[in-house]
């Protein structure tokens, strides 16, 4: 009787199992089979291609970009930590914000109904600024935050992180940093890092949403801003080779394991939408750009971007529903073209003055077809 039971049981649990996730009063989520893709040419998506001096841009590798206004913010990294410069449109330096917690700065977003430039760090701090990059104040948070976008009306989807309690365990909260509004995907699995925001969010031009694509989660969600509501989109399946929280190593050998022998994807960034496709590069067991089609979810990988050049770890820093934005040294451009023929006009018009040794970043601006 009890073996009947069990089995009873078990058959119930598979078929709950095999059915497709169901936000409440959403549509079914949508699977896509990841392991289904066409090998695309990324040269075969290009329009054009536009290129912008950030002068005096001398640090190490770009962390984030945000166009606000008539302003470019760009968080750059150097051994000693992160700052942000701060661009006109055509590419003059403006100012240098100087952090004094640039080892442990998390993100930056603009809020436009404040007109303040905010700055986390700590996973609990936040520097809020002025447009032209004096300091406001800074407040500490009662959760922890590496990341945050502006929902209107004074309230913040937060990203926690994932690491430790997260917030009341859950990844995201909708708050005022008055009181929490509402908790989002549940932590059912404890991690000891936090991870950042950069890179796995985006605007959805096409509805004015956000569409998010958090870490070690296998799932792209979507926040609806005029409900407040946020549920999975997506469902992408790896078959195993993507890295969830219950995969998560517990220390810092068996991270290094994973990296190396590449057992999984086990990272993610550059969450972008342009001409009605969703993209995002991985790294690990498949590092690749891959990029769904909206409208029928069909999905290709990319090995490479513009005449060849290859894959940066972070390719993409902005879009903006047509095109997408990368940040490339200077000298790693003169490296690549001594190998590849150059057939975009306005990187044919530059390369004459660049210098091997460069260590200034181009704005490269990629508008698709």
């Amino acid at each position: 009787m009890c073996n009947r039971s069990y089995t009873l049981i078990r058959s119930i649990l598979l078929i709950i199992l095999a059915l497709p996730l169901v936000a409440e009063g959403k549509s079914p989520v949508i699977r896509i089979d990841m392991n289904n893709y066409r090998v695309g040419d990324f040269d075969k998506e290009i329009k054009q291609i536009s290129c912008l001096k950030l002068k005096k841009s001398h640090y190490d590798t770009t962390r984030q970009l945000v166009f606000y206004k008539d302003r470019i913010y760009v968080m750059g990294y150097t051994i000693a930590g992160a700052s942000v410069l701060i661009y006109d449109l055509v590419g003059n330096f403006i100012k240098e914000i100087r952090l004094p917690d640039a080892i442990a700065v998390n993100s930056m977003t603009a809020i436009p109904q404040l007109n303040e430039l905010w700055i986390t760090s700590y996973c609990k701090f936040i520097k809020k600024y002025q447009p032209d990059g004096k300091l406001i104040k800074k407040i500490s948070l009662p959760f922890p935050c590496t990341g945050l976008y502006p929902t209107g009306n004074h309230e913040y989807l937060v990203y926690s992180g994932g690491a430790g309690k997260a917030i009341e365990r859950h990844a995201f909260a909708l708050t005022d940093f008055k009181a929490i509004r509402e908790l989002f995907i549940p932590m059912h699995f404890q991690r000891d890092v936090s991870h950042n925001f950069i890179g796995t969010y985006v605007a959805d031009p096409s509805s004015g949403n956000l569409l998010l694509f958090p870490d070690n989660i296998d799932t792209v969600y979507t926040f609806d801003k005029q409900k407040k509501e946020l549920f999975p989109l997506f469902h992408l399946d790896f078959h195993g080779d993507f890295m969830k929280l219950k995969d998560a190593p517990n220390s810092d050998r068996e991270m290094s394991e994973i990296i190396t022998q590449k057992r999984y994807i086990y990272s993610h960034n550059s969450l972008s939408v342009a001409s009605g496709k969703l993209f995002f590069r991985t790294l690990g067991k498949h590092s690749h750009l891959y990029s769904i089609r909206m409208t029928d979810r069909q999905v290709a990988v990319f090995n490479d971007l513009f005449d060849n050049y290859p894959l940066e770890y972070t390719p993409f820093f902005h879009s903006d529903g047509k095109k997408l934005y990368a940040v490339i040294q200077e000298k790693k451009i003169v490296e690549h073209y001594k190998k590849h023929k150059c057939t975009y006009p306005a990187l044919q018009k530059i390369l004459p003055s660049l210098s091997a040794n460069g260590q200034e970043h181009y704005l490269i601006t990629i508008e698709l077809k």
